[in-house]
């Protein structure tokens, strides 16, 4: 049960909220209140709104509040134990069935809303059904059709030797990655020795052109003449 508030929807004393009706009679529904008091009563309004789910909605002359509740049929209670039907009984109450509106004709003679709201539920409920029934037996056939060619494409794929084709060129990739770091390892090594040697050289060459500093030059540096340097330095680069 779910207190609201009327705002609008108030009323005069003895004057009937429309959509609602008196909850007595053939329009009773049990219904009962707990007040701040503590003390019980029925709702002294209702009105049934026939959603898949349906409710109630409950109201008194003095509160402000609007109640709430879901609306199940009231049970009739037998020695005996309750009926137990049969899918086939149960046909009659569908939606669509055969004789509905002599059906419905005798529910609303039965002056009991509370029933008239289960048959409605249990209409809407089995169209629910029905649907999902239909919409799972279509993905039923679909599933089998997905797998049916998902296990072809499998078998494409091992006669294809898909992934030792696939490992053998990832394996290519880590390989030249090893080979290329390698080369640019030497060729840093091979270039570091390179500066080294040409910087000696200059430094030859620097040397014999000072008379005053060729006694400090390297023995097999000094005398040589530009070009015979060049030519060491081009040799020293194609040995390495």
């Amino acid at each position: 049960m779910f207190p609201l508030y009327k705002g609008s929807y108030r009323f005069k004393q003895n004057e009937v909220l429309l959509g609602f009706r008196p909850n007595s009679g053939d329009h009773f529904i049990s219904f009962p209140i707990k007040g701040p008091d503590g003390d019980i009563r029925q709702a002294e309004y209702v009105q049934v709104i026939l959603h898949p789910n349906p409710i109630v909605v409950g109201l008194q002359d003095d509160s402000d509040k609007v109640y709430t509740k879901p609306l199940y049929a009231a049970p009739i209670f037998h020695y005996d134990g309750k009926p137990v039907y049969r899918a086939e009984q149960l046909k009659v109450l569908k939606q669509g069935a055969e004789g509905q509106d002599q059906t419905d004709r005798m529910v609303r003679r039965l002056n009991d809303p509370s029933l008239a709201a289960e048959v409605h539920r249990f209409r809407t409920m089995a169209q629910e059904l029905e649907r999902l029934k239909d919409a799972i037996a279509e993905g039923e056939d679909r599933w089998g059709e997905l797998a049916g060619m998902h296990c072809k494409t499998i078998r494409r794929l091992e006669m294809a030797d898909a992934l030792a084709r696939i490992q053998d060129q990832n394996d290519g990739l880590v390989n030249d990655a090893l080979r290329m770091c390698n080369a640019t390892a030497g060729v840093i090594v091979r270039r570091a020795r390179f500066g080294l040697f040409r910087s000696e050289v200059v430094s030859g060459l620097q040397y014999s052109d000072e008379q005053d500093r060729g006694s400090k030059a390297l023995p097999d540096i000094v005398g040589i003449s530009t070009r015979d340097a060049e030519r060491m330095l081009s040799v020293d680069e194609e040995r390495s």
